[in-house]
């Protein structure tokens, strides 16, 4: 792992969120994808849907959180396609700033990115996350 990126998660920061594309093989990323459609699909007809989906996904993330040598208490996440279905109404930007404030927060993420900004899918036709208030490092391997 780069020296860039311990140097980064080891500052004083009011985040620590490392934004990646490739993975990384010291990782162990949980596939919020997979992990929460397993657990929401037999909720679908559930008048608290999306309050009982928000369960889910924090109590997967409890249960995901572990401790690296190099960076203290670690989140590792990908395939996050799911957080922006528009049934959840979800808050993703809120949801990586919470986690960052305490843990160190990998996002192996899918889509283009900028300086300040994520892009779910494409930045043509995707989402548009501002991160531009998120201390990030975007790192390419």
């Amino acid at each position: 792992m780069e020296i860039k990126i311990i140097d980064y998660l080891k500052s004083n920061s009011r985040n620590k969120i490392v934004i990646h594309r490739n993975p990384i093989d010291i990782l162990n990323p949980i596939d919020i994808g997979l992990e929460l459609a397993k657990q929401i699909e037999v909720l679908t007809n559930d008048n608290r849907f999306t309050l009982k989906a928000k369960s889910i996904l924090d109590e997967l993330i409890s249960h995901s959180i572990y401790r690296n040598h190099q960076f203290g208490d670690t989140i590792s996440i990908k395939n996050v396609g799911i957080l922006f279905e528009p049934s959840l109404k979800f808050d993703f930007y809120s949801f990586i700033d919470n986690l960052s404030k305490t843990n160190c927060l990998f996002i192996q993420w899918d889509g283009e990115t900028d300086k300040e900004n994520l892009y779910f899918l494409t930045k043509s036709n995707g989402i548009k996350i501002n991160i531009k208030n998120l201390s990030n490092i975007q790192y390419e391997i």
